[in-house]
C-alpha cells in the first residue's frame, strides 16, 4: 500500500502491538504498594461486616492487644499496619477493617464473616 492508495482524510489505525500496549497501560494496577520486608497482599475474600478485602501478611502474625481502631483507620495502608504484626515463620496475619486473625500457613482463617468471591483474584505474595 502506498500513500497515494489511502485516502488523506481517513487515520491510518496503528500496528497491533501499538493497540495491545493502549489497551493494557488503561487497566487499573493490582498490586498493593511495596513495603520493604514485608510479604502482603490481597486474598479472594471479603468481609461482610465492612464490605472490605481481606490481606493476608506473610509469615507475620498479630500483637496481642492490637486496638481495633488501628485497623479502621490504617488498613489497606500497609507501612502503618505493621506496626502490629511481628514476625514468625510459617504463620500468616489476616485482616479487613474490623477482624483479624493469624494461621499456621495453608490454614484457613476460622472468620464466618470473610467470604471466598468468584469475582476477587488474591494478589501473588512476594517481597
Amino acid at each position: 500500500v502506498t500513500s497515494s492508495d489511502t485516502p488523506h482524510d481517513q487515520p491510518v489505525p496503528p500496528p497491533a502491538a501499538a493497540r495491545l500496549a493502549t489497551a493494557h497501560s488503561q487497566l487499573a494496577p493490582t498490586t498493593l504498594p511495596h513495603v520493604a520486608g514485608l510479604a502482603y497482599g490481597r486474598t479472594a475474600l471479603r468481609c461482610t461486616r465492612c464490605d472490605f478485602r481481606v490481606l493476608c501478611f506473610r509469615d507475620r502474625r498479630w500483637l496481642a492487644g492490637i486496638d481495633y481502631m488501628h485497623l479502621r483507620n490504617w488498613m489497606p495502608d500497609a507501612a502503618k499496619v505493621q506496626e502490629e504484626l511481628q514476625r514468625e515463620n510459617e504463620m500468616d496475619a489476616y485482616a479487613c477493617q474490623c477482624l483479624l486473625a493469624t494461621v499456621e500457613r495453608f490454614g484457613a482463617p476460622p472468620v464466618p464473616q470473610w467470604r471466598r468471591s468468584a469475582s476477587l483474584v488474591a494478589d501473588p505474595l512476594g517481597d
